[in-house]
């Protein structure tokens, strides 16, 4: 049976990527810093600080694998770099376990901040040492969704144009880090994109039609260059290729109304 340790496992992916783990059985040890923040099923909780190093020498006491998903959304990326510098020093001293992280399809070609950094964390693992693999994916439907409903205001959603996702299921990306951190370790892996590629108005009128009809979808020009609109409005964040996610956008906003 093997041991795995999930950073981030409070988050929107650790979450699932600790639910999925103990499907396969695996022994589960969840690093957290709220330590009262429930988790699924029978998951060890290691308290810890990726950021000060704190706890992660008994966190990852006797494990086998590693899969990093704790991140720091937004512009700073040192925070980026500080954890994955503690995991790798960490890590070299509890006997090299297998590391899994995920990454973000276009990071190696993004002039967005945070898109660097994951890019940068890359080249550490790579560099590491360690026994590694790393997955890149397409953004998650969830974030989406995040995204469409902050920009509602007053009956409307206004929109920045030129905008395009390829959004993935968090469950089928959880599935397969785990999946990954089960064998042994591959390096970089081939990319996992959703089955779609689709314009954000469209998917913002998808979302009004299924969850908020009545809502009006405006789309309108950024007045100053943002990075991370830009970021989106590249068919580098998109992977045509690589299409293998198997539930739709439409799917997935019905499975929202059905559970609220």
């Amino acid at each position: 049976m093997a041991n795995i340790l999930v950073t981030g496992a409070t988050g929107t992916l650790g979450r699932e990527v600790v639910a999925q783990a103990l499907k396969q059985h695996a022994t589960v040890r969840a690093l957290v810093r709220d330590t009262t923040n429930v988790l699924p099923g029978t998951a060890e909780i290691a308290p810890g600080d990726l950021l000060t190093g704190g706890g992660l020498a008994e966190a990852m006491a006797g494990v086998d694998a590693i899969i990093h998903c704790a991140t720091g959304f937004g512009p700073a990326s040192d925070a980026e770099l500080v954890a994955a510098r503690n995991i790798i020093d960490m890590a070299r001293k509890a006997g090299a376990p297998h590391v899994v992280y995920i990454s973000i399809v276009g990071v190696d070609r993004s002039a967005f901040s945070y898109f660097r950094a994951k890019y940068e964390v890359e080249q550490l693992i790579r560099q590491s040492g360690l026994p590694f693999t790393i997955l890149r994916a397409t953004q998650f439907q969830s974030f989406v969704l995040n995204f469409i409903r902050s920009c509602e205001t007053d009956g409307s959603i206004h929109l920045p144009k030129g905008l395009s996702f390829q959004p993935i299921a968090v469950t089928e990306v959880a599935a397969e880090l785990v999946a990954l951190a089960l064998k042994p370790a591959q390096g970089s892996v081939p990319a996992m994109a959703g089955p779609q590629i689709l314009k954000l108005e469209d998917m913002a009128r998808t979302y009004v039609d299924i969850m908020q009809p009545g809502l009006v979808v405006h789309t309108e020009a950024t007045e100053s260059i943002s990075e991370y609109h830009d970021a989106f409005r590249s068919r580098d964040s998109v992977a045509p290729d690589r299409a293998i996610g198997h539930l739709t956008w439409e799917a997935y906003l019905q499975a929202q109304k059905t559970e609220q």
